[in-house]
């Protein structure tokens, strides 16, 4: 009686395990998303970070100082031009032209220059 108890639960777990793969199966095809537990690769991530340094690094002083009090800090541009003591137009076009250069930049980076080996 005993082994007979154990094989009827043994197979009671079984069929409960299937059917939560099933469940699970029937989810991922509702949802459409087929790689649910599969996160997504971060090296590019972090070359694109890398790049980023490298050319904030590249940019003007007076270009670096006010794309990261605005993008970083979140600042408005009257709160920049108050803070360097200059007209909220000469932040904007500071900015416009620090993002034009910072883009530049950044696809110079991506494109990795080829050297010549002998």
């Amino acid at each position: 009686m005993r082994a007979w108890l154990f094989t009827i639960l043994h197979n009671l777990n079984v069929e409960q395990g299937r059917r939560r793969n099933r469940a699970a199966a029937e989810i991922i095809s509702i949802s459409g998303d087929e790689t649910p537990n599969i996160a997504p690769p971060t090296q590019e991530i972090g070359l694109t970070v890398r790049d980023l340094y490298r050319a904030m690094d590249q940019l003007e002083d007076e270009h670096r100082q006010i794309i990261l009090m605005i993008g970083v800090g979140e600042l408005s541009y009257k709160q920049t031009a108050e803070i360097l003591g200059i007209p909220v137009g000469t932040v904007m076009s500071r900015l416009a032209r620090g993002r034009e250069r910072l883009r530049i930049l950044m696809a110079q980076g991506a494109t990795p220059a080829l050297r010549r080996v002998k």
